[in-house]
C-alpha cells in the first residue's frame, strides 16, 4: 500500500496548484467530455444500485481521465540489489528459483556452473513484475525484452537439454507480450482474481532477498508472474 499511496499524493499534488488543475481539466474535458460524462452518470447509477466497488472503480476511472492518469512509485530494489556483500552465486540461485516457480526443475547445480550474469537481471524481472501491477502496458512489453535477451546473454553457455528445454517453455509462455490485447485482458482479469496473493508474492520476494534466500526470492518472482499471465505449459 505504501508505494500505491506514494503514487495518488504525488497525482493529487496538482490540488495545490489551481491554475494548473483549472487548466488540466478544461483540456481533458475537451478530449474526453464523453466518456466523462458517462462515468458521472454510471457512477450514480452503481452508487444507489449499492455496487460499491464497481462505483469506486468507474470513480477512479472518472478522476484519472479529467485529470490525467496516476503515475507508479516502484520499490527501489536495484539500491537493495547491488548491496555490498552481494553473494557471487544470488544471481544463478534466484534465475534458479525463478526457473523451479515456473517449470517445477530444480536446475541449481547447473546454472550455478554456467550461469554469467548480472544484478541487473534482477533488476528487469523487478521492474517487469511492476509494470504488469501498474498495468503500464508499454513498458511492460519493453522491459520483458529487456528481460528476455538479459536472460538469454546470461545462459549462453549452459548446455544441458532439461534446461534448455525449461527456457524453451518459458519464452513461449512469453509470447503473450507480443499480443497486447490479449496481455491487457489477462493480467487485468488475473489481478482482480489473486490481487492479494500477488502483492503477498511480492512482500515474501523482498523479504527473501533482503534475508539472503535467493533462489525462495527467484520463486516468490515466478508465483507472482504465474499469478498474473498464468503456468508455463
Amino acid at each position: 500500500m505504501g508505494d500505491d499511496i506514494a503514487a495518488i499524493e504525488e497525482w493529487a499534488s496538482i490540488f495545490k496548484d489551481p491554475a494548473a488543475l483549472a487548466a488540466t481539466i478544461t483540456k481533458h474535458m475537451a478530449l474526453h467530455r464523453k466518456a466523462i460524462k458517462a462515468d458521472i452518470a454510471s457512477d450514480k447509477a452503481l452508487w444507489q444500485a449499492g455496487q460499491f466497488w464497481q462505483a469506486g472503480i468507474t470513480t477512479a476511472d472518472l478522476a484519472t481521465l479529467a485529470i490525467g492518469p496516476i503515475n507508479p512509485v516502484y520499490p527501489s530494489y536495484t539500491n537493495q540489489a547491488n548491496q555490498v556483500g552481494l553473494s557471487a552465486m544470488a544471481i544463478p540461485d534466484f534465475v534458479a528459483g525463478l526457473v523451479f516457480g515456473f517449470t517445477g526443475d530444480n536446475e541449481l547445480p547447473e546454472l550455478e556452473e554456467c550461469f554469467h550474469g548480472s544484478v541487473d537481471l534482477v533488476t528487469d524481472a523487478e521492474n517487469l513484475l511492476n509494470d504488469l501491477e501498474n498495468k503500464n502496458w508499454i513498458k511492460a512489453i519493453d522491459d520483458n525484452a529487456k528481460f528476455s535477451t538479459q536472460l538469454a546473454n546470461s545462459v549462453h553457455d549452459c548446455s544441458g537439454a532439461g534446461l534448455n528445454n525449461d527456457f524453451a517453455r518459458i519464452a513461449a509462455w512469453a509470447d503473450i507480450f507480443t499480443e497486447p490485447a490479449q496481455l491487457v485482458e489477462t493480467v487485468t482479469l488475473n489481478w482482480f482474481l489473486h490481487k492479494r496473493g500477488i502483492k503477498k508474492d511480492i512482500e515474501h520476494e523482498k523479504a527473501d532477498w533482503a534475508a539472503g534466500n535467493y533462489f525462495s526470492a527467484g520463486v516468490d518472482t515466478a508465483d507472482a508472474f504465474v499469478k498474473l499471465i498464468g503456468p508455463v505449459e
